[in-house]
């Protein structure tokens, strides 16, 4: 009798075995195939041997550009085909922009966009502005270069004017002039008051 429950119990584990490496076989191809939705596609990496006579180059990187922020407009005025924008004014500056030399008084520099809006290239020359205190009287500009700069229509170029004035002065206003026939002292132009 040891022999034939010896047997049905082998007979039974056998069977337990076999149903145990079944389910060991399913759940292996489940989680093998899981992840894969359509089969891999096979790779051909293709090798370049430079030729002797080829030197290796570099492609330039992309090169970025600061972009410009234009200034905010301080005060506006037009005369003739010029627009001349205020920029900045800076008062008791301690020295020249232009040259770095020191007032005899104290500095007023004044930045002006200046904008051609005629269909003719136009001069513009510091000496086409002047600047008025809270009196009326006339300052002239003195920057030492004062030729003219040629603004094409269209165009614009940006200058800083500067006024050596009186110690404790302010001045009030600019006059601008887009006349050629000569500057501020002898020609009028637009008054834009300063900030």
């Amino acid at each position: 009798m040891d022999d034939q429950r010896e047997k049905e119990r082998s007979g039974w584990l056998v069977w337990v075995a076999a149903v145990l490496l079944f389910f060991a076989v399913m759940v292996t191809i489940a989680v093998l195939s899981a992840g894969e939705t359509e089969p891999p596609t096979p790779t051909t990496v293709q090798t370049v041997s430079p030729s002797p006579s080829v030197e290796p180059t570099v492609a330039p990187s992309p090169s970025i550009e600061p972009s410009i922020v234009p200034q905010p407009v301080l005060a506006s005025g037009q005369d003739e085909d010029f627009v001349f924008n205020v920029l900045d004014v800076e008062r008791d500056a301690p020295v020249s922009v232009e040259d770095g030399r020191t007032p005899e008084g104290a500095f007023t520099l004044v930045t002006l966009m200046v904008e051609n809006v005629g269909d003719e290239p136009l001069g513009f020359s510091p000496s086409d502005v002047g600047a008025l205190d809270p009196t009326g009287q006339l300052w002239m500009s003195d920057n030492l270069d004062e030729s003219a700069v040629t603004v094409v229509p269209g165009g614009s170029v940006e200058e800083v004017v500067e006024f050596d004035i009186a110690v404790g002065v302010d001045l009030a206003a600019i006059i601008a002039t887009g006349s050629s026939a000569g500057s501020v002292a002898t020609v009028d132009g637009v008054t834009i008051p300063l900030p």
